[in-house]
C-alpha cells in the first residue's frame, strides 16, 4: 500500500469515526453533559454507541500501522506544512 492509498483510508475512518461521534452528541444529555439512563437503554443509542466504538476502534488499529508505516512521509508532509506557513 502506498502513502497515498493509506492516507485516503484514514480520511474515510475519520469520517466515520466523527459522523458517528456526531450522532452520540445529538442524544439528550443534562446539566453536566451525561446521556440519562433512559436513553443510553434505547436501541438507537445503543448501536450509535457500538458503531462509534466499533470505528474508533478500527482508527486506532491503522494509526497504529500507519504511523510506523509511513514514519519518513509523514515528517516530511508536516515539514512542508510548516515550511508553508512561514
Amino acid at each position: 500500500m502506498t502513502f497515498e492509498e493509506a492516507k485516503k483510508i484514514k480520511v474515510e475512518i475519520d469520517k466515520n469515526v466523527s459522523k458517528w461521534s456526531d450522532i452520540l452528541k445529538s442524544f439528550p444529555s443534562n446539566d453536566i453533559g451525561l446521556v440519562s439512563e433512559e436513553v443510553r437503554n434505547t436501541s438507537e443509542y445503543v448501536e450509535a454507541k457500538r458503531n462509534y466504538e466499533l470505528h474508533f476502534q478500527k482508527l486506532r488499529v491503522f494509526n497504529q500501522w500507519y504511523v510506523k508505516e509511513f514514519k519518513k512521509e509523514l515528517a516530511l508532509e508536516r515539514r512542508n506544512k510548516r515550511k508553508r506557513k512561514k
